[in-house]
């Protein structure tokens, strides 16, 4: 996996580029770059999968590199010194967010989670290339464009299910139940977090074993945090994500 590195403090670099090693072996570090111009500059150029991307920035901030890549092919882990910047960098999906000083327990955790990514990706282009002109049966529809679309697997064959199609994602043990919008459900063989890593922004995980499509919330009962989905379907919200939920999901129903 090929990492590129954004930060302007050279002590802050010398950390990650000591650190990456100690606890993967899977990463290649690509470059560095110290600004918005030359992050710019050197994603185009050595095309990362990963990107390590501090938020406060000498020629602007980490959030102006991403606006140049509207559909990006690559990851983010944020590193930043502030907490305060979280909720607007969750808005870009990243795989993590990461307070400075960085703990090796933490840059493990990341890391794996970009991994799990890594692989799943290129488990998806594999099958694409391989079979993208024999798709038949097992997708719900030929016309998904693939960005639009998650790749499932029920451990056998491997199916498009659209993003607007689904509600929710409930975790089942060591797998995922994924409901959609008709009331069926589909057990996949892959875990909620490894899904997660390939959902859009507007997908929220709002407890340990469920993640919900934000565009299908139609209501928040505050008292109760119970989050009411246009089927009707009631989900119970964790009292730690409240805060983070009614943010998202403000964002982006206003």
């Amino acid at each position: 996996m090929k990492v590129l590195i954004v930060e302007d403090e050279l002590h802050s670099f010398d950390v990650l580029k000591y650190m990456i090693p100690l606890v993967t072996q899977d990463i290649k570090l690509v470059g560095h770059a110290k600004g918005v111009k030359e992050g710019i500059a050197k994603i185009k150029a050595n095309q990362p999968d990963l990107i390590f991307m501090d938020i406060i920035l000498n020629d602007g901030n980490g959030f102006d590199i991403l606006k140049a890549f509207p559909k990006p092919t690559f990851k983010t882990i944020f590193v930043s010194s502030y907490e305060n910047y979280a909720l607007k960098a969750i808005k870009h999906s990243p795989v993590d967010y990461l307070l400075k000083p960085v703990s090796p327990s933490d840059l493990k955790k990341a890391l794996d989670k970009a991994m799990e990514w890594y692989i799943e990706q290129n488990r998806r282009k594999h099958f694409l290339d391989t079979q993208g002109e024999q798709l038949s049966s097992n997708f719900y529809t030929q016309s998904i464009k693939e960005e639009e679309a998650l790749l499932i697997s029920d451990g056998h064959n491997y199916r498009f299910s659209a993003y607007v199609d689904i509600m929710f994602i409930q975790a089942d043990e060591h797998y995922s139940n994924i409901h959609y919008n008709d009331n069926t459900s589909l057990l996949s063989s892959d875990s909620l977090s490894k899904l997660e890593l390939d959902m859009p922004n507007y997908f929220f995980r709002i407890h340990r074993s469920l993640i919900v499509n934000l565009k299908r919330v139609v209501s928040f009962k505050s008292n109760t945090r119970t989050i009411v989905l246009s089927n009707g379907k009631e989900l119970a919200l964790a009292h730690r994500r409240k805060k983070e939920f009614i943010g998202k999901w403000k964002q982006l129903v206003c």
